[in-house]
């Protein structure tokens, strides 16, 4: 009995081939089930995110123009999924200069996430640069305007943001 106990001496310790090969499939199938909902669950921070900050900085440039008494202008470019703030610094009517905002970082040029693009936007258009822009007045007013988001795969709206005009109010649609 004491001698079946005792390890073979001929017999090498480990994992066999077949073994391994085992474990690896089962390895590559639990990832691959893990994949699609991490890539999902990554989306949907995105565009949280995106819809989080993209308000919150309407927000801002609402109180920023009555504390600043000038206008302030958001623009939006829809065919590079950017945007950035300007502030005006002279001129009157189609002659306003608008030039970056410094504050917090507002006149860099901001991308929109890669997973999402403006599917449709209705608001003013600079005729000098050919982009769309929300201003935002020092009377707390801003124009009305609704800039719709999609999935860039498969292109369904998944939220807009609408801005109703004079009274300033913003407007999320999930």
């Amino acid at each position: 009995m004491l001698g079946s106990l005792t390890p073979n001496p001929r017999r090498k310790q480990g994992f066999t081939f077949l073994e391994l090969l085992v474990v690896l499939s089962i390895l590559a199938v639990i990832t691959a089930m893990i994949v699609p909902i991490y890539g999902a669950s990554v989306s949907a921070m995105q565009r949280r995110s995106l819809r989080g900050d993209f308000v919150a900085t309407i927000y801002y440039l609402q109180e920023l123009s009555i504390q600043q008494s000038r206008e302030l202008r958001l623009y939006v470019d829809d065919d590079e999924g950017t945007y950035w703030a300007e502030g005006w610094v002279s001129g009157l009517g189609d002659d306003k200069v608008f030039e970056a905002l410094t504050d917090r970082k507002l006149g860099d040029v901001q991308p929109f996430p890669d997973s999402l693009k403006i599917t449709r936007i209705q608001a003013r258009k600079d005729r000098g640069r050919s982009q769309h822009y929300i201003a935002f007045y020092p009377s707390g007013g801003c124009d009305p305007a609704k800039i719709r988001f999609g999935e860039l795969r498969g292109g369904k709206t998944t939220f807009s943001i609408e801005t109703t005009g004079a009274l300033g109010d913003v407007v999320v649609t999930p």
